[in-house]
């Protein structure tokens, strides 16, 4: 199996497939590089694929370190470093947009373009009047329930009532919960609570790249505001709209999502 060595001398796992220009994707936190196989899939026979287990999660090494966005943000520079890729795209979803965001302004350079999925300008709550981020009633949920339920439960009952706008399927839910029992408890909460520090207000108007910011109108975990105050901040902003989505628009509208990035990358 593919690894590099990340900070600590952790062994990162990731996954490459294809070949042609480079679409580097970001998992959100609780998922796994299988998260983008749908995407995968449909870009990799003309483009090089790249995902990658988050340090601490799924397949990589989870030493007792100290996780945080900047040690992963770090691991993916010895990423990109490692497989010098040609006109680089990221693509980013949920918490891992910020990585996709902070990546961007690291390496205006090598980063061409970035896509961010259920993102926002910050992780939760309200800044200066404005609208951002997680939801007050999607973090009252987990105050209440986190310590109440069995993880398998747990994550059933949140994907089931915030990742979709559509009942999912039971192999659905099955399939995401999966991913999420891949990620220690512990390493999540760390990642979750360096992130918010996090304000991209001001970073923002320091990415020059094309920024194609994809939502859906419905999604109750991210707010969909946050999402166009994303892209007006940012000076190459666009908003890309899914209609029929909730929180997870690369699953629900799969084939719309597949060609809008694929027309992105090559716009």
């Amino acid at each position: 199996m593919p690894y590099f060595t990340g900070p600590h001398d952790m062994q990162v796992y990731y996954e490459e497939f294809g070949r042609g220009p480079t679409v580097l994707f970001i998992s959100p936190t609780l998922s796994t590089h299988g998260f983008w196989e749908d995407q995968v899939h449909a870009l990799s026979t003309d483009h090089r694929t790249v995902t990658f287990d988050w340090p601490g999660s799924g397949l990589s090494d989870k030493p007792n370190v100290d996780y945080g966005y900047e040690l992963a943000v770090d691991a993916l520079s010895t990423l990109i470093g490692l497989i010098d890729p040609e006109d680089l795209t990221v693509v980013a979803e949920g918490v891992g947009s910020h990585l996709g965001i902070l990546l961007a302004e690291r390496h205006p350079d090598i980063v061409k373009r970035l896509a961010v999925i259920s993102g926002g300008p910050w992780m939760h709550g309200m800044k200066d009047g404005q609208v951002g981020g997680l939801p007050e009633e999607f973090l009252l949920w987990v105050a209440a329930t986190r310590t109440n339920d069995l993880p398998v439960e747990y994550y059933t009952n949140m994907v089931e009532r915030f990742y979709f706008l559509e009942t999912p399927s039971p192999e659905l839910v099955r399939w995401v919960v999966d991913d999420c029992l891949r990620w220690p408890m512990h390493v999540f909460r760390c990642y979750s609570d360096s992130m918010d520090e996090l304000d991209h207000r001001e970073r923002a108007a320091r990415i020059q790249q094309p920024v194609l910011v994809m939502h859906g109108r419905h999604d109750l975990k991210q707010r969909y505001e946050g999402a166009v105050l994303l892209a007006d901040l940012l000076p190459n902003g666009r908003l890309h709209t899914f209609e029929r989505s909730a929180h997870m628009p690369n699953l629900e509208e799969k084939i719309r999502f597949n060609e809008a990035l694929r027309a992105f990358i090559h716009s």
